[in-house]
């Protein structure tokens, strides 16, 4: 009992570093530390059992603090189960374009492929239009896709959200896993949403990335000439996912592009370095000629860990 006790406390702990009380949202002095650096920020946490939506004020990390102070890049390590590892990586010889993957093997195994359901027509919240989207695995439970995946400005918020992992067939199968939690920014989920911050981590239900293994990602502070992967879901080839290269060329401090090849469908997969298999970024548009990704930011770093330390 007494080590039950240790773990719910420790637990309790580290969910408070991220989150601040309702008083001291509103004391100005406490954002900010003795380096000016405001501390706190809002974000939008919707609850995908209750379907409720609340605002919070949240804390970064001091790991991400001390980033912020000295420019530091952040990293986090991934995890890869006895799967076979996919030799396409390797075998780019100069590829622009796109081509289908064994999902298999890894790193493919750790991109899933989405579901989501929407109520269009007032039907009581059944879903009667359903979109295809990419997220793709940091952690046991822990998901990360494109904000537009699972809320826009006419629709709002996905009434049904379904992961199916390894999906390789020419339809989806029965067994799919659920959300527990997602969070977003409320610059994206507004009448007016900026694609700077179009992203969203999810809580699954289930500890997935123990099966199908999860991407390490970080931070950097350029990723130019960067070589990069790209996997995802086209809506052209509903079921399978596909893969594309391209070297990054022009970057914001928010987004980055490269020459590979996206569309439809595969928004919210993700764009990691060919030669050691780390996300930088998320992938929020594209086309025959192009990938536009969100870069994973300090503070999509803070969030993947508070998600990443949720029970």
């Amino acid at each position: 009992m007494k080590k039950l006790i240790s773990v719910v406390t420790a637990a309790a702990l580290t969910l408070s570093l991220y989150f601040l009380t309702g008083s001291a949202t509103s004391d100005t002095a406490k954002k900010n530390d003795s380096s000016g650096i405001n501390e706190f920020y809002d974000i939008i946490e919707y609850d995908y059992i209750t379907k409720t939506e609340t605002r919070k004020t949240m804390r970064y990390s001091d790991e991400v603090l001390q980033a912020i102070r000295d420019g530091s890049e952040l990293f986090s390590p991934g995890y890869t189960p006895d799967f076979i590892e996919s030799d396409e990586l390797l075998e780019t010889n100069g590829f622009r374009g796109w081509k289908k993957v064994d999902p298999t093997q890894s790193p493919h195994c750790k991109v899933i492929a989405l579901r989501l359901g929407r109520d269009l027509t007032g039907a009581g919240g059944t879903p009667n239009a359903w979109a295809l989207g990419t997220g793709f695995m940091v952690g046991p439970k822990t998901l990360v896709t494109a904000g537009h995946n699972m809320w826009k400005p006419l629709w709002g918020t996905v009434q049904q959200a379904r992961a199916y992992l390894k999906q390789n067939s020419s339809a989806f199968g029965s067994t799919y896993y659920l959300p527990h939690s997602w969070m977003y920014s409320p610059n994206y989920c507004n009448n007016n949403p900026d694609d700077n911050y179009d992203y969203c981590i999810i809580n699954m239900q289930n500890n997935i990335g123990n099966t199908v293994g999860y991407f390490g990602y970080g931070t950097s502070n350029s990723l130019l000439g960067y070589f990069t992967a790209n996997n995802g879901y086209p809506n052209t080839d509903t079921y399978f996912q596909y893969l594309s290269f391209g070297e990054i060329n022009s970057e914001t401090t928010f987004l980055c592009q490269s020459p590979a090849t996206a569309t439809n469908g595969q928004s919210g997969g993700p764009v990691y370095t060919a030669a050691n298999q780390i996300v930088y970024a998320i992938i929020r548009g594209g086309g025959p000629t192009h990938v536009t990704g969100v870069r994973i930011s300090n503070t999509i770093y803070n969030e993947i860990a508070y998600m990443k330390s949720r029970p």
